[in-house]
């Protein structure tokens, strides 16, 4: 646990997200400084938090948090704005203009008794504190369940010069201002007032954005979801349904004990999409969970069947699953038509979190990690080696050693070679899995499926010089432009301004490739980088995987630096390039084969790597062609070979350059069905395009114009409507 002063603690935090996400630190002191300086007494290293952000104060035995910004930046207490605020225990608390960092206010549980170990050189143990939730002096301490941070738009900055579309109706923040003044700070001060909340009672779908002729039902209501959570309907849980056809959304509360879905107008949630069997599903109560089950009781099986995490559930396979907040159910056509359905339980604001790694307790004097399940800390994941790391009690703590692995273990974001002593607050990659060390135990973070991209006033100008050789006199000069590497014969020009023999002009010329770009795309999207040639689009994606990175601005991976933290994230990163690089002579199979031998750790056996052939070629769906010789399978074929090459190593972003282009209108189809369920299995999936005529299929779109400026990001079918077009279908 992370300390602020030496004394018995009042309280602590966890950081539930942001680059710390996982961490907990020990209050101490009656006043406590939070903020980016490094003389404050909670540290985030984060350029959406000031400086000197906000004062966390225990007086007369309550806790008050107070903005020290001024207003120019924010601080929220359970979403809401505030300046000044009373705490309780529980209380989440978030910093900063965009992608926030929240913590969570909660008592002090877990305490070390005064030995720092025993005979056996284990970690002592631990003994119950008094606090709101006590645990048992043999409970280890349960991870933190760390959340993403708020959706894209909340943590996009407008650009100067930017052309936007017109906000969202509602909040889309999910924070509001408190009408009355907040007390001053002291004994006096009062938690903030809250509107009493009452329990549903309507049965009529509630929607945000649907028109009264939509498909999905529902009458307008100018509800955002975040604002659902603080109206009567506060504790009602609802589907919110939604398709990529148009911008409608609609809102059902699931206020009756069945909840019957289908396109039949009896159903409770009706939706008027022809991929829709009548009666396709429905959700009902059991207790205190909700189920969803399909196909419907009254039918064998649906049409179409349902999506979940990218995997197909077949027309005819009973699937029944309890749902949780955030849960994604999809119901598609090989037409390329999608209908979402998400649901929410009504009491928290959906936030997609970082699943925890479990914690490591330092309980034994030897600890091996590594993929294998014989290890005492199984991570089962092709970036990890069989016997990975090894930690080891020493003298001074705990140390850890690489075990000559072959991607690294990384502390503190640089590759050890040797045995290092692990220090307090040592933060430890293996893989896509981080830790951090409190002194008893590594507590971390699965990374391998949630990574959220952030750019921040991204800036690329490109200096075009140009050189004008030829002899002195009425001679035929010839001009030569040089742009990076390529010299290109032009006309000549006129004009001499540099007086030497053999060089009559050199000409400069300052080109903006990227504008001020700022974006945030959320993890398991699917996101489309459109625009004109000349738009910066390959400029854009290239300033993202850091081929080549800006000077001005910065690229963020789950809130971190990725150009300071390049290696940690480097080997999560899959690309595939416009041309295909396989080898046409050899047969898919072999071709993965060799691929796999070059990517994969050098201790994967023949049997695993056929097992890891298998899982990609099923993933780009193409196991029934893996003996086929690649130079006599179709385009689309190919580029699933190219594909499939990348995804050996299960990298949690991928990156992909004109994967469409040369394909007809079907395969282009299939193409982008394929890589929105390689993003609904996990993946952060960004590409390139010209092409438009399937852009529906992405979650989101990045449009850039002329000079690298950011024209629109957001779902496509409002980009449509913003650009005056039914379907985005013109060929840029």
């Amino acid at each position: 646990m992370d300390a602020v002063n030496g004394q018995p603690g009042l309280g602590e935090i966890i950081v539930l997200s942001g680059q710390q996400a996982g961490r907990t630190f020990s209050i101490f002191k009656p006043i406590t400084t939070i903020g980016r300086d490094k003389t404050n007494d909670i540290v985030f290293d984060d350029g959406y938090i000031s400086r000197s952000h906000a004062e966390l104060i225990w007086q007369n035995g309550s806790w008050t948090i107070e903005n020290k910004t001024a207003g120019n930046n924010r601080v929220t207490v359970n979403q809401q704005d505030v300046q000044q605020s009373m705490l309780n225990f529980g209380d989440e608390i978030g910093l900063g203009r965009g992608p926030f960092t929240i913590f969570r206010l909660q008592a002090i549980t877990l305490a070390t008794t005064d030995n720092d170990t025993d005979t056996t050189g284990k970690i002592p143990a631990v003994q119950a504190v008094k606090g709101n939730t006590p645990q048992s002096p043999t409970q280890p301490r349960q991870p933190v369940q760390p959340v993403k941070p708020m959706s894209p738009q909340n943590a996009l900055a407008t650009p100067n010069n930017v052309q936007q579309g017109p906000p969202p109706q509602g909040d889309q923040s999910g924070l509001t201002t408190p009408s009355t003044p907040l007390p001053k700070a002291g004994p006096g001060v009062q938690p903030r007032p809250s509107a009493p909340l009452q329990p549903a009672n309507s049965s009529t779908p509630l929607t945000s954005t649907v028109p009264p002729d939509s498909p999905l039902g529902g009458t307008p209501t100018g509800q955002s979801t975040t604002d659902l959570t603080r109206t009567r309907h506060f504790g009602t849980p609802f589907l919110e349904v939604s398709t990529n056809i148009n911008s409608d959304r609609a809102l059902y509360y699931l206020d009756k004990s069945i909840n019957n879905i289908g396109y039949d107008s009896s159903n409770e949630i009706a939706i008027k999409v022809r991929i829709v069997s009548a009666f396709h599903a429905r959700i009902v109560q059991n207790g205190d969970q909700w189920v969803l089950e399909h196909p419907h009781p009254s039918r064998a099986e649906t049409m179409n069947g349902l999506i979940y995490q990218g995997q197909p559930i077949a027309g005819k396979a009973s699937f029944c699953k309890i749902l949780e907040s955030g849960d994604i159910f999809r119901i598609g056509h090989e037409d390329g038509t999608l209908v979402t359905l998400t649901y929410f339980d009504g009491r928290t604001l959906p936030q997609e979190t970082l699943p925890n790694s479990p914690p490591i307790l330092l309980n034994k004097s030897v600890i091996t990690i590594g993929r294998l399940s014989d290890n005492d800390v199984p991570l089962n994941h092709p970036l990890v080696s069989a016997q990975h790391a090894l930690l080891q009690s020493v003298a001074g703590g705990y140390s850890i050693t690489d075990l000559k692995s072959t991607n690294h273990v990384f502390v503190n974001g640089n590759p050890i070679h040797i045995t290092h002593l692990l220090q307090i607050n040592d933060e430890i990659r293996i893989g896509p899995f981080r830790y951090y060390f409190n002194g008893m135990q590594l507590t971390g973070v699965d990374e391998s499926s949630r990574v959220q991209i952030v750019a921040q006033e991204l800036k690329k100008i490109s200096t075009q010089r140009t050189v004008q050789l030829g002899r002195l006199g009425p001679l035929r000069a010839l001009e030569f432009t040089h742009s990076r590497t390529d010299l290109t014969e032009t006309d000549p020009g006129k004009d001499m301004n540099i007086d030497i023999p053999g060089i009559i002009k050199v000409t400069t010329q300052q080109i903006s490739l990227l504008n001020g770009i700022s974006i945030a795309i959320p993890p398991k999207s699917f996101v489309a980088v459109v625009g004109g040639s000349g738009a910066g689009k390959s400029t854009l994606m290239e300033a993202l995987n850091g081929v080549q990175p800006v000077r001005e601005g910065e690229v963020l991976y789950n809130g971190r630096n990725y150009y300071h933290n390049m290696a940690d994230f480097s080997s999560q990163l899959g690309y595939v390039p416009q041309a295909d690089i396989v080898h046409t002579d050899l047969t898919v199979e072999r071709a993965l084969y060799y691929a796999a031998r070059m990517r994969l750790p050098s201790d994967y056996t023949e049997a695993q790597i056929q097992q890891r052939i298998h899982e990609v070629l099923q993933d780009v769906e193409l196991v029934h062609r893996r003996k086929a010789v690649i130079g006599k399978l179709s385009g689309g074929q190919r580029k699933r070979v190219s594909i499939a090459l990348e995804l050996l190593a299960n990298p949690s972003v991928f990156f992909l350059d004109e994967p469409t282009s040369g394909l007809d209108p079907s395969l282009d189809l299939k193409m982008m069905q394929l890589l929105h369920t390689l993003a609904d299995k996990g993946r952060t999936v960004i590409l390139v395009t010209h092409a438009t005529t399937n852009i529906n299929d992405c979650d989101f779109v990045c449009f850039l114009c002329q000079g690298g400026r950011l024209a629109y990001f957001g779902p496509p079918p409002r980009c449509a409507r913003l650009f005056w077009q039914r379907k985005l279908h013109t060929n840029l």
